[in-house]
């Protein structure tokens, strides 16, 4: 059994696709190239189907095909879950690298004027400086809006 490899950023667009019943032709051709947004899309559907029948018929489904639809589904979740996990490591990893990139800018910018007043130093450190900061500022900015578009899309 393989797991897969990663996961989509359009596969929230594909369960609203199809709880929602709104046939989107641009994300049933993104489904057909995608494997996440595939899986996604062919066990929410069978989920759907399964959800239609009522309990009153005869026609059962066969006990194989439900016991794939629940293996399906289980390991659905557990890949869910584990990239939960990850994208957390991940920001949690950026998080902490935009800190110690403020307190070494924050330390570098502090340790220089105690050795020189600014007037002295080069003006080549001062932009040097300056550029690291206003990197640092919109590294941070673009990275809460990023945080900002993935909670939104969940």
């Amino acid at each position: 059994m393989k797991a897969r490899e990663r996961t989509c950023e359009r596969e929230a667009e594909v369960r609203r696709m199809v709880s929602g019943s709104v046939d989107a032709p641009a994300i049933r051709l993104h489904a057909a190239s995608c494997g996440a947004c595939r899986e996604t899309l062919a066990i929410a559907n069978g989920m759907r189907e399964l959800a239609r029948q009522s309990m009153g018929t005869s026609s059962l489904l066969s006990s194989t095909t439900l016991w794939w639809k629940a293996q399906a589904l289980r390991r659905w979740d557990a890949q869910r879950k584990v990239a939960t996990r990850m994208e957390l490591g991940d920001r949690m990893q950026i998080g902490s690298g935009l800190v110690a990139a403020a307190a070494l800018l924050g330390w570098t910018v502090r340790h220089l004027q105690t050795l020189a007043t600014p007037a002295r130093l080069p003006d080549t450190l001062t932009a040097v400086m300056f550029a690291s900061a206003v990197l640092l500022v919109a590294t941070t900015l673009i990275v809460v809006r990023e945080m900002l578009a993935w909670e939104r899309s969940r």
